[in-house]
């Protein structure tokens, strides 16, 4: 089987504006298993109602930062299909068609959630039998809002912190950008290369590999940092390749500056012993980035 890519996340789950406990987390996921709704239907029928929660799981995994015990909640979203299309041949005429035929068959995305610190990494699959992680996000706040007196926020986990945070971590093998100078004020960082491409009316696009040795290095006087610093005001963008502390292949894909959405990370977590052993390395993984600071 190969790595599973991950989409990481933040989160809070609240209960008439409170915000629901770990363990509450836990019995709304079990008060809801397989409670089917409908997903982005204005008049929905019985038929329509095809997204639920299903085989929902919990775990443990220690943060190396403070030493404590950390909950894990980790379950699966699953879309029901009960028609498909297929592409039909009849030799006869040799005529190609389109036509819907009965299924009863399944999409499943799974997610995983560190509730203590509102985190969440959803899988990003996308076939005829995974769910990718939008829509697999998408389809949980929708079961949640159905709920009387429930809301849930579910945003990107990609401030440029945890960003930067990835990058003195990380082993990177590449870098890649392109940066324009800003308009009107300088920054730091960022006015060093702003002071080099303004007075030629330029943006620079570039990648950066390793010198010396395998891997990249971040640092606080580099060019990565000066690139990062005009980024993040929404001069330019940038993406990576390199491997997270625990060794699993990891990128930061890029968004184009004109969006202002910072840079979204990936992970590929591979196959474990165990599903609990591989939600496991997800959550480290969510760690290493995100918890520094419970």
């Amino acid at each position: 089987m190969n790595n599973t890519p991950y989409i990481f996340y933040s989160y809070s789950l609240s209960c008439v504006d409170v915000l629901l406990t770990t363990s509450e987390q836990w019995d709304l996921l079990l008060d809801n298993l397989g409670r089917e709704i409908a997903y982005r239907k204005t008049s929905p029928t019985e038929q329509d109602r095809d997204t639920c929660i299903i085989t929902p799981d919990k775990t443990t995994i220690l943060n190396d930062s403070n030493g404590e015990v950390v909950d894990v909640l980790y379950f699966s979203i699953a879309k029901h299909i009960d028609s498909r299309k297929a592409i039909k041949y009849d030799k006869s005429a040799d005529i190609l068609s389109r036509e819907s035929v009965a299924a009863d068959e399944y999409l499943v995305g799974n997610i995983v959630m560190i509730p203590l610190l509102g985190l969440l990494a959803a899988s990003d699959r996308s076939s005829q039998e995974d769910m990718n992680a939008k829509s697999s996000t998408n389809r949980f706040r929708a079961i949640v809002r159905e709920i009387p007196l429930h809301s849930i926020s579910i945003e990107s986990a990609a401030s440029y912190e945890y960003l930067r945070e990835a990058l003195k971590n990380w082993q990177l093998d590449e870098f890649s950008f392109t940066v324009r100078p800003f308009n009107p004020s300088v920054k730091t960082p960022g006015d060093k290369l702003h002071s080099l491409l303004s007075p030629d009316n330029a943006k620079v696009m570039g990648k950066e590999k390793p010198n010396k040795g395998d891997h990249l290095t971040f640092s606080e006087e580099g060019l990565m940092n000066e690139v990062t610093g005009l980024a993040d005001r929404g001069y330019g963008e940038y993406g990576t390749v390199g491997t997270t502390v625990d060794g699993y292949h990891a990128r930061i894909e890029k968004t184009a500056p004109e969006s202002r959405k910072p840079p979204r990370i990936k992970v590929f977590v591979p196959p474990m012993s165990s599903k609990e052993a591989h939600v496991q390395a997800v959550a480290k993984t969510l760690l290493e980035i995100y918890g520094k600071t419970p």
